[in-house]
This record gives C-alpha cells, structure tokens and sequence, in this order.
C-alpha cells in the first residue's frame, strides 16, 4: 500500500467521493490488504471522533477584538526601520530623477569601460583614393599626387602582406 496515495484514495472512500473504478480499487485492496484494513479502520475513528466533538464558532467581532487588543496595538505603533529611514512616501518625482541618473551613470560606465577603442584612419590614402576616383586631374594640387603615390605604395604592401 503506498502510503500518501492510498489514505488519500481511502479518506475519499469514506466521504464517498470516488468513482466507480476507484471505488472498485479499494474494495480489492481492502480484499486482499490487513494493512488496508487496519488504516481504514483508523480514519473511520478519526471520522467518527471529530463527527462527535462539538461545533464551536467564533464571535462577529473576533478580528476587531484581536486587533484592538494592547499587545497588538503597541506593536503597530512601533515602526520599522525602513519607515523610520523613509518617514514619508518617495514622490514620483524622487523616483523619476533617481531612475534617470541611475540609468546615465550605467551608461556612462558602460562607454567609459568598453573595451572598445576608436580607430583613426590616416588622411592619406583617402585623400588618394578620392583623387583616383576623379580621375587624378593633373591641376590637382601635389600634395593630392603625392597621397595618390602614398596610397598606392600602401594598397601594394598590403597586398604583400595578405
């Protein structure tokens, strides 16, 4: 006999709240089980002893008595630490701007702690790209030509390099 399925299955025998393959069930199993037996035998006792003890109710006014009472009231009257650390509820307001600063010092944190660094491209060989685009114009100016050179020394090792 399983202990917790079968004294659940049992109790509900009792109450008659199975159906009928369960009702089936434990009839077999009281058939061919003493250990069966002997626990339904107990929960027919504890039905019975609590069907015979007396009803007791409780008054309308218990809870307002409860709440009323000194010991309850002096402990109420106590405040906790955090109302004592905040006597007044925070405004919207508090709440708001501590949310914003809060969010910009994360921010700030995350772009001053990125691993992240910024690369700077030398002039150059854009200016030399450029100038290759349009055609490298002799009336370019010779600083143009000269990062055209620039650039075309630097594509070439890299190209070497690859």
């Amino acid at each position: 006999m399983s202990e917790i399925n079968d004294t659940e299955l049992l109790s509900a025998y009792i109450d008659g709240e199975v159906s009928a393959d369960e009702f089936n069930r434990v009839n077999s199993l009281l058939a061919t089980s003493a250990e069966a037996r002997q626990a339904l035998e107990r929960l027919n006792t504890t039905k019975a002893a609590l069907s015979s003890s007396p009803r007791f109710t409780a008054p309308a006014d218990l809870v307002a008595t409860l709440l009323s009472h000194p010991a309850v009231v002096r402990r109420s009257a106590k405040k906790s630490w955090i109302s004592r650390l905040f006597p007044q509820q925070p405004r919207p307001w508090v709440l708001a701007s501590t949310a914003g600063l809060a969010a910009t010092v994360m921010a700030v944190w995350a772009v001053v702690s990125s691993p992240w660094t910024p690369q700077t491209l030398p002039l150059q060989p854009l200016i030399a790209a450029h100038a290759r685009s349009i055609g490298a114009d002799p009336s370019l100016h010779t600083t143009l030509l000269a990062a055209s050179t620039y650039s075309s020394q630097l594509a070439a090792e890299y190209a070497a390099n690859r």
